[in-house]
C-alpha cells in the first residue's frame, strides 16, 4: 500500500492530475491517494460576460455525491471570488431543505402572530423563525408593544382606581420641527405612515416652508440624523450606505444599533420610529432601506410596509456630504479614515482604489502605512501603536522586526478594531527584503503579518 501511495504521489507531481479531467480517472487517482472526498470545480463560459461555476463534493468511500454548489458570475476574477464567498460550504443543501419543511409552519405562525398582535407571541415567532416571512414586521411590532408596555408600567392609579398616565416626555419634537430648515433642510415628519412608493410621491408633491423641491432621502442622508449610536451614525461600522445597498454584503451586526430608547435620543430631530429612505436593495427590488430611531438601527423592509417620512431638499446632497465630512474629522474614532471597501481585492487594486477614491467631498485619499493602520487596533496591547510587535514604518524586515508579539490576541468579532472590522486590511508598507510582499493587519485577532501583493484583503484609505 505504501509503495502504491508513493507511486501515486509521484505521478501527481509529474502533472498527471492536470490531464485527469474525466470523473472516472479522478476517482481512480483519489482512491490511490486514499482521500475521503473528491472536490471537483468546473468553470464554463456560457456567453459574452457570463460564466458558470459548479463545485461538487463526492464521497469516495460511498461512491456518491454528497453536496454541490452552482452559480453564474460575470467572468471576472473579482466576480469569481465573490460568488465562491457566497456559497455556504457548511451544508447549504440541508439548510434549504429545513427552510422548505418549515415554510408552511412559518406562514401559519406569521398569520397567527398578526391576528393576535401580542408581545409574547411575536417574541416567540422571531425566536423560532429569525428569517421568516414576518421577520421585519415582528421587529416593528415588538418595538411598538414594548413601548406601550413601558408606558403602562409607568402609569399610576389613584385611590378611586382612576389611571393617571405617566408624565409626557420633554417636548423634543416641537423645537426640532421649528428648526428643520436649518437642520440640514429636513421637512417636518409626515402625519401619516405610508408605503415606500407613497413616500416617494409624498416628498415629490410636498410644499413646505415656501419650497417645493423636496425628495425622499437616501439611506446615507437618513443616517446623518442618527446620533448617540456610533455604529450607525455617519462613518460608523454599519456598511449600509448609498454606495453599498446589498442585503448580502452590506448589512452587518453593527447595523443593529444600540439599546432601545423611547426618548428620541438617537435622532437629531427627536424621532423614535422607522423612516423610509429612497434607497432600494440592490439585490431585491421589492425591499428598501429604513432607519429606526427607537434603536438607532438600519434595516430593510418590504416596500409595502407603512413607515414614517421626512423629506430632504433636492439641493441638499452636497451640503450633507460636507456635514458628513466635518463629522468624520471631529469624531475621535474616525480621524481621517474612509469607509471600509465593500469587497476584498489584491494590493495593486487596493492602492488604485484609494488613489481614485472620492468620498465626503475629498479626493486626496491614499493607502495607509503599517504604522497608520496599527492606530486602528484596540484592546490588543501587543499590536496597538507602541506595542511590543516591532513592525512599523521604520522597521519593515520580516526576520528582524516581526516577532511572536505580532501574532495578536484570541480571535474575536470586531473587538480589536475601532471600526469593528474583522478582516485583513492592506497597508502601503512593503516588506524590506522582498518588495513582492506587503504588511497588513488582520482585525479578526489584531495580528500583523505580510503577504504577497496578489493576496486578498480589504482597505480603508486615509487622508
Amino acid at each position: 500500500r505504501d509503495t502504491a501511495l508513493e507511486q501515486a504521489i509521484e505521478e501527481t507531481v509529474k502533472g498527471s492530475r492536470r490531464e485527469c479531467v474525466d470523473e472516472k480517472c479522478q476517482l481512480s487517482l483519489v482512491a490511490q491517494l486514499q482521500a475521503n472526498f473528491l472536490i471537483n470545480t468546473k468553470i464554463k463560459k456560457l456567453y459574452e460576460g457570463t460564466c458558470n461555476i459548479s463545485i461538487s463534493k463526492f464521497d469516495v468511500e460511498k461512491r456518491a455525491g454528497v453536496d454541490s454548489w452552482e452559480a453564474k458570475f460575470n467572468c471576472t476574477e473579482k466576480g469569481l471570488y465573490e460568488t465562491i464567498d457566497g456559497f455556504d460550504f457548511g451544508g447549504k443543501k440541508e439548510q434549504v431543505k429545513i427552510i422548505k419543511q418549515d415554510d408552511t409552519a412559518d406562514k401559519n405562525a406569521c398569520k397567527y402572530a398578526k391576528e393576535k398582535n401580542d408581545l409574547e407571541i411575536w417574541e416567540k415567532y422571531i425566536e423560532k423563525y429569525p428569517k421568516g416571512e414576518c421577520e421585519f414586521e415582528a421587529t416593528v411590532r415588538i418595538e411598538e408593544l414594548n413601548k406601550k408596555k413601558s408606558e403602562k408600567d409607568n402609569s399610576t392609579k389613584t385611590s378611586s382606581g382612576k389611571i393617571i398616565p405617566p408624565p409626557k416626555e420633554k417636548e423634543l419634537k416641537k423645537p426640532a420641527d421649528l428648526n428643520v430648515k436649518t437642520l440640514s433642510r429636513w421637512s417636518k415628519k409626515s402625519k401619516n405612515k405610508m408605503t415606500w412608493s407613497e413616500a416617494i410621491q409624498y416628498c415629490e408633491n410636498l410644499k413646505e416652508d415656501g419650497y417645493s423641491d423636496w425628495r425622499l432621502p437616501t439611506i446615507s442622508e437618513l443616517r446623518t440624523l442618527i446620533k448617540n449610536c456610533p455604529t450607525t451614525e455617519t462613518g460608523g461600522a454599519c456598511k449600509v450606505t448609498s454606495d453599498c445597498l446589498s442585503s448580502k454584503y452590506c448589512i452587518n451586526k453593527a447595523c443593529g444599533g444600540c439599546s432601545n430608547a423611547s426618548d428620541g435620543r438617537y435622532s437629531k430631530l427627536g424621532d423614535t420610529e422607522w423612516f423610509w429612505s429612497s434607497s432600494a436593495l440592490s439585490d431585491d427590488a421589492e425591499y428598501a432601506w429604513l432607519a429606526g430611531f427607537y434603536y438607532g438601527d438600519v434595516s430593510s423592509g418590504s416596500k409595502g410596509y407603512k413607515g414614517n417620512v421626512r423629506c430632504v431638499r433636492a439641493n441638499s446632497e452636497i451640503q450633507e456630504k460636507k456635514v458628513a465630512a466635518v463629522d468624520a474629522v471631529l469624531k475621535p474614532s474616525a480621524g481621517t479614515w474612509s469607509k471600509n471597501s465593500t469587497h476584498r481585492m489584491d494590493w495593486v487594486d487596493a492602492k488604485a482604489y484609494c488613489d481614485n477614491l472620492k468620498e465626503d467631498g475629498y479626493s486626496d485619499w491614499r493607502m495607509p502605512t503599517i504604522s497608520e493602520l496599527r492606530t486602528l487596533v484596540k484592546e490588543c496591547s501587543a499590536t496597538e501603536t507602541g506595542g511590543s510587535c516591532s513592525v512599523n514604518d521604520s522597521c519593515l524586515s520580516e526576520s528582524k522586526c516581526r516577532n511572536n508579539n505580532c501574532n495578536g490576541c484570541p480571535s474575536s468579532d470586531g473587538k480589536y478594531s475601532i471600526f469593528n472590522d474583522t478582516g485583513r486590511f492592506w497597508s502601503s508598507s512593503e516588506r524590506k527584503e522582498d518588495k513582492r510582499f506587503v504588511w497588513f493587519v488582520n482585525f479578526f485577532n489584531g495580528s500583523v503579518y505580510s503577504d504577497t501583493k496578489t493576496g486578498s484583503g480589504f482597505v480603508r484609505c486615509v487622508r
